[in-house]
């Protein structure tokens, strides 16, 4: 089966408002007291001083592109990212929820837009100029939330027509992108299960003078990552199949709190881990 077969590119398409705002006179003021040059600094001052909404949902939108990035490979410099089609009905819900979500959002600070600048008035003292402001349905229309779904492409799929030699050299370049990037993919997976596999070896390390604080991302993360290389071994490497599989089996029946109580579970999951990491060349 072939790559452009089995997957797809996804685009996360997001724009937000970030309610920042350049202010020139504060800018002249603090470079003038200082006795600094214009280009030392600028002053921006935020325009929902005094709440938390429109940084809550700012924060939410990094946390969802970290979500995408988890579940895709990079396939384009900072564009499209390869989703294998097995994964694209999880991730579909996913991002549907993240959505609405996000969309959520961006309504209640619409709707609550007039208290919002009440309080920014009061936060920012003189500063406040009610000409900085946009209107509600403004501000309403710089938030969007879309994902967009493409084909992989394949060779010898062109919309133009090309001569005979500047087609050939067109495919041959195309199959040499297509190569470097299953390629990347491929090492980005080994990459990607080696980094957690040393991350867990490091943290099993018993030392008496250390107190470790446990998580449940350090359960959780491993078990994640095995679900998703399962999904995104796009070469069929035999050897990254059986390393995934191994640290699946290494993790099967350990909970948090096991791994907080007990040295020998910890210790047993180490040995376990740094065999893993032996056993292959990474």
């Amino acid at each position: 089966m072939s790559i452009a077969s089995s997957g797809m590119l996804v685009r996360l398409h997001i724009n937000t408002w970030t309610a920042e705002k350049l202010d020139k006179t504060q800018t002249e003021r603090v470079l003038q007291e200082n006795n600094a040059e214009s280009d030392a600094g600028k002053f921006k001052k935020n325009l929902m001083s005094g709440s938390k909404l429109v940084k809550e949902l700012n924060n939410q939108v990094t946390k969802v592109r970290h979500w995408c990035d988890r579940q895709t490979m990079p396939w384009e410099h900072r564009g499209a990212n390869y989703l294998p089609t097995s994964l694209f009905m999880e991730f579909k819900q996913g991002w549907n929820k993240r959505k609405a979500d996000l969309e959520r959002r961006a309504d209640e600070i619409a709707e609550n837009y007039a208290a919002l600048k009440e309080t920014a008035k009061h936060t920012l003292g003189s500063m406040y100029c009610e000409e900085d402001y946009p209107t509600a349905e403004e501000v309403r229309a710089k938030y969007s939330f879309k994902v967009y779904f493409t084909p992989v492409p394949e060779s010898g799929h062109f919309a133009i027509d090309l001569a005979a030699e500047e087609l050939e050299e067109t495919k041959r370049s195309c199959d040499k992108l297509i190569e470097e990037r299953v390629a990347e993919a491929h090492r980005l997976s080994w990459q990607k299960l080696y980094d957690k596999l040393k991350d867990m070896s490091d943290r099993l390390v018993d030392d008496p003078d250390k107190t470790r604080r446990w998580h449940d991302a350090f359960v959780d993360d491993p078990l994640e990552l095995c679900k998703l290389l399962k999904h995104f071994n796009v070469t069929q490497d035999p050897d990254l199949e059986a390393a995934r599989l191994r640290l699946e089996n290494a993790m099967r029946g350990i909970d948090l709190d096991s791994i907080k109580g007990s040295a020998l579970v910890r210790a047993d999951l180490k040995g376990k881990v740094d065999s893993i990491i032996k056993s292959f060349d990474w």
